[in-house]
């Protein structure tokens, strides 16, 4: 196991850095694909398709502020790795210690970040870029910062919702409206 010593944070000031969020979407938003493939003869043949639109961030993260009511982009360019998993998935970041923001940060010096592209190809850029939320969390790997954007109020809703047993509140955001609950036994 790695060393909770080695992980790093870094500061990543936003308007949203220290609120309650959730992710709502990650799309990367390119239409376009180009691979290049070595042959067995040992010459390159490069694959295309679609079309290449710079005016299209290469990966949005659609999220949620719970403590603001607004709903917001954070878009990347030049990304060269990310990934979405549930926050189990990076115990070694939450022992680390304290972080400098609790939803926005940046994080460097734990095996993701080692094992991925800015160990060997990404000269100069020691972190990368975390959204952390309750459930889900989102990790890029980017040289350029990111673009908060599309910030829209949501004006909340008081709904009546079943009670669960050892719900949240927030429940009511991943139940479709209209569902139906029942208790099952275990």
């Amino acid at each position: 196991m790695e060393s909770k010593k080695e992980i790093f944070f870094k500061p990543w000031q936003t308007a949203f850095s220290d609120d309650e969020l959730a992710i709502l979407q990650v799309s990367s938003g390119q239409d376009f694909i180009q691979t290049t493939n070595r042959m067995p003869d040992d010459s390159f043949v490069r694959y295309t398709h679609g079309l290449l639109d710079h005016s299209i961030p290469e990966l949005r993260i659609k999220a949620f502020s719970y403590c603001k009511g607004q709903v917001f982009d954070i878009d990347f360019d030049q990304v060269s790795a990310y990934r979405v998993l549930d926050e189990h998935g990076l115990v070694d970041i939450w022992e680390a210690g304290e972080r400098p923001n609790s939803a926005l940060f940046r994080v460097g010096g734990h095996p993701w970040t080692k094992e991925s592209v800015l160990s060997f190809v990404m000269e100069g850029v020691d972190t990368s870029w975390m959204i952390a939320t309750a459930f889900l969390c989102v990790e890029v790997v980017a040289d350029c910062s990111p673009i908060i954007s599309n910030v829209v109020d949501v004006t909340p809703e008081k709904v009546m919702i079943p009670s669960v047993s050892g719900a949240n509140n927030k429940l009511s955001s991943i139940i479709p409206p209209g569902a139906k609950l029942k208790r099952t036994r275990d």
